[in-house]
């Protein structure tokens, strides 16, 4: 089915980003990324007082979207994907949550750290 730039395509993602380790055992990448979920939560929980709305909106995608991706890998150990470009890899809806708000956090972080600037003010306790 073409949807303009995106087509919907079957795939199976073995691996963790763009297939990267799909020779590991299954149950290392579950391990793994489960591991590297919690811990951007307990970042984004212990900062949470702290950070910037579009920061902290971002941070909430990227959980999201990484849960997702370990809760479908954690049957199987694959992830699948159906979002086909042509040009760039098969990625998934989770895939675009955590690419995009991960910028959101970027940019949240850098604006935050211009107003402490601008106000006199240093935004590291």
């Amino acid at each position: 089915m073409n949807l303009g730039p995106l087509d919907l395509q079957l795939g199976f993602n073995f691996g963790v980003a763009f297939g990267l380790g799909d020779q590991m055992p299954k149950a290392a990448i579950v391990v793994v990324t489960a591991a590297i979920t919690l811990g951007v939560l307990t970042v984004a929980w212990h900062r949470a007082q702290e950070l910037p709305l579009v920061a902290l909106v971002g941070f909430a995608a990227v959980v999201a979207g990484a849960l997702s991706n370990v809760v479908d890998r954690a049957p199987d150990g694959r992830v699948t994907d159906y979002f086909h470009t042509g040009w760039y890899p098969t990625f998934n809806l989770p895939d675009v949550l955590i690419t995009v708000d991960a910028g959101l956090i970027v940019l949240g972080v850098i604006r935050e750290d211009r107003n402490a600037e601008t106000s006199g003010r240093s935004s590291k306790t």
